[in-house]
């Protein structure tokens, strides 16, 4: 059922006004994408619910993974071509996954490095190959992340929040701010 699914496509989306676009604003920092892309845990717990989402991705559970990689490949496919249509006009790539609770990550180090590492990297990748930065944001304390993110390649944490355990602004610049800009 879930790969007979009726889901959205690239296909239904106009790429075509993105040069215009790019240069009505062409002073300024170009950002394509969003928050909500790949947003694994937010984006499938609204059809799914949260709890099932996270017993999905410890389990492994071949529906919740159908779903989740559907999702997933198509929001690639997407940037893709607003990347490819943006022809280097683009500065930031947008992306978003919700890694921390206000204790702590949302999963452990293992999860986050055989679940969500290939399918954020890959988002990482492509802005890179299209000359862009790549950004993700993540709520919550993800300071145990951070040395992974930076791994990745990733350029931008958006946001910092300071109110999380092990979220000083001051610590986490000293510590991260050479290799990651917040």
């Amino acid at each position: 059922e879930v790969l007979a699914h009726p889901w959205p496509s690239p296909d239904d989306f106009d790429y075509s006004v993105i040069p215009a676009r790019c240069e009505a604003v062409a002073d300024y920092a170009i950002c394509a994408g969003g928050a909500g892309i790949p947003d694994i845990v937010n984006g499938v717990s609204r059809g799914r619910g949260m709890e099932q989402v996270l017993i999905d991705i410890e389990a492994e559970d071949e529906v919740g993974m159908a779903i989740i990689d559907r999702r997933v490949d198509f929001y690639y496919e997407y940037c893709r071509r607003m990347l490819q249509a943006g022809d280097g006009k683009i500065d930031i790539l947008c992306l978003g996954e919700d890694c921390g609770t206000q204790r702590g990550p949302l999963f452990s180090q293992a999860t986050f490095n055989r679940f969500f590492r290939p399918r954020i990297q890959k988002f990482i990748d492509l802005a890179h190959e299209y000359g862009a930065y790549a950004m993700l944001h993540s709520c919550g304390s993800n300071r145990a992340l951070m040395p992974t993110f930076i791994e990745m390649g990733l350029d931008i944490e958006d946001a910092m929040q300071p109110e999380p355990a092990g979220m000083n602004p001051e610590e986490i610049k000293v510590e991260f701010g050479s290799k990651l800009t917040f």
